[in-house]
């Protein structure tokens, strides 16, 4: 009578459910908070979960019908891919749900059917899926510290989080940031009377990097369980019962916005003292340069079809869109600036990325502008108007972001120069490889400057920062082609979405 969700494919059809709702959440756009679908986790008496959907259209017509913890028999749906990256479950398909969805409420509890539904992994197996993310993770560990609510600044925005470190049975630790509103729906007064240990067990996390170590961070589609009825609680909580260690409360600070002239000129460095940075341990320092475009390498294009909620490339397939984050669109896809360019200073020259914002900001017109309403839609042919980058003197603010096999030296603003540079702090030398961290340290604030030599030559990980030989040199990998990040300063969130990773309905 009803199908077991291991067996359900990609477009079939008539096919019936019975499965409880085990997780439910919103998904929103990051940067507007427009409502983007309504998301639930399902999980069947053979313990098999898949995801499901319904858009935001049809979300306030579905959502009465639609209660966390209940059990459906569920029929008229549409069976879709999964996403290519951010999978909640490792599901090949994804259930997509419209107002002729019929939700059967199932009276009486089935008890095999579970209440609960994780694909736990171990902290050191979340290192290899550092900036992939191809299924999220979900993690489990005894609370050692939280620390207090933060604001900080990202893209001009105020932007929640909040920190946690938590300890799994072999006495690893890891570091959790929850960005957004989730971090205010705990109570920190209830976990202080809450017998120890506490567990404390997170769904659908984003492995990151941070200075070399390890963290998780939130998506759209994080949850969080306060000592889950699960084997694993037990476990823990058997593994730490004479542990007399009780939480750490941790006082969280408001990072206030750096001051304009201060942006201006934070980590202020050369040209010639960028290139000799290790990129992949300066990943989350933004430098200032004073520098001006001199080339601009049109024959790469200076845009791409981008999807409308990550502003990631896509490609088309067939009469559609589709977007690795979120499968076909159903909307069209916007324009994107990606231009590579050159800048020199007296020290010598580098390549450059800039996207959407930033050359916007420059020459005063979207994208969109030009290739809908002008009719500039060949790559190949530069718009008259992208010629007044050539000649500008700005100063540029610089960040190492990867691209597959590559990494990108990406402008992600730039200011007028009116102001003299702050001397650059000598450098602190990281180690290539690091560990999982055991220091209740929390996440992620850019440093005034924390960053690592690489000499020509050198090699980290499975990459190389290979010089060329033309003026004083350029910014260049070995490796093949990828992808193209496609993003303009989003964090990794959402995906968006993380954040950034940033932000996508994950």
């Amino acid at each position: 009578m009803f199908s077991p969700i291991r067996i359900l494919k990609p477009g079939e059809t008539h096919q019936t459910i019975c499965a409880r709702v085990c997780r439910l959440w919103r998904n929103t756009d990051y940067n507007t908070g427009r409502l983007i679908s309504l998301d639930c986790l399902l999980v069947d008496k053979q313990d098999e979960a898949i995801h499901g959907f319904i858009r935001a259209k049809d979300a306030d017509f579905i959502s009465d019908k639609m209660q966390l913890g209940t059990i459906y028999e569920i029929s008229n749906f549409f069976i879709t891919n999964n996403k290519q990256k951010y999978k909640i479950v490792p599901h090949a398909a994804m259930l997509q749900f419209a107002r002729s969805t019929v939700f059967k409420n199932v009276e009486e509890d089935i008890p095999e059917i579970p209440q609960h539904k994780f694909n736990f992994v171990e902290f050191d197996q979340s290192t290899s899926k550092i900036d992939i993310n191809d299924i999220l993770s979900d993690v489990i560990g005894r609370v050692i510290s939280i620390k207090g609510i933060e604001e900080s600044t990202i893209n001009d925005r105020m932007v929640k989080r909040r920190g946690f470190v938590i300890q799994n049975i072999r006495e690893e630790t890891l570091n959790v940031t929850l960005w957004g509103e989730i971090g205010d729906n705990i109570d920190e007064n209830s976990l202080q009377t809450m017998p120890e240990p506490v567990v404390i067990a997170f769904s659908a996390m984003a492995a990151k990097q941070y200075m070399g170590g390890l963290y998780v961070a939130s998506t759209s589609g994080t949850s969080f369980y306060i000592d889950p009825d699960i084997p694993e609680t037990k476990k823990i909580k058997k593994r730490f019962s004479h542990s007399i260690q009780g939480i750490d409360f941790i006082a969280g600070s408001t990072k206030k916005p750096l001051p304009l002239e201060e942006q201006k000129t934070i980590n202020r460095t050369t040209i010639i003292e960028l290139q000799a940075l290790n990129p992949y341990q300066n990943q989350e320092t933004k430098f200032t340069v004073k520098a001006i475009i001199t080339e601009l390498h049109i024959h790469q294009g200076w845009f791409y079809n981008a999807c409308p909620r990550c502003y990631r490339q896509i490609k088309q397939s067939g009469t559609s869109w589709w977007c690795d984050n979120h499968g076909h669109l159903t909307t069209m896809p916007i324009s994107w600036y990606k231009i590579n360019a050159r800048i020199e200073d007296s020290t010598g020259g580098m390549n450059i990325v800039m996207f959407e914002k930033t050359v916007q900001s420059l020459i005063n017109k979207p994208c969109s502008i030009l290739t809908i309403q002008e009719g500039y839609t060949d790559p190949a042919v530069i718009p008259p108007i992208l010629n007044q980058l050539k000649g500008m003197s700005k100063i540029f603010v610089i960040q190492f972001r990867p691209r597959g096999a590559f990494i990108d030296a990406v402008v992600i603003k730039s200011f007028d120069d009116d102001v003299q540079p702050l001397s650059l702090p000598a450098p602190t030398t990281i180690p290539s490889t690091e560990t999982i961290s055991s220091v209740t340290s929390f996440d992620p604030e850019t440093p005034q400057v924390r960053v690592a030599r690489l000499g020509e030559g050198s090699r980290v990980g499975r990459f190389s920062w290979r010089w060329e030989r033309r003026r004083v040199g350029d910014l260049s990998l070995a490796g093949g082609s990828s992808t193209d990040l496609g993003d303009d300063m989003q964090v990794e969130a959402s995906c968006r979405g993380g954040a950034r990773e940033e932000f996508c309905r994950c």
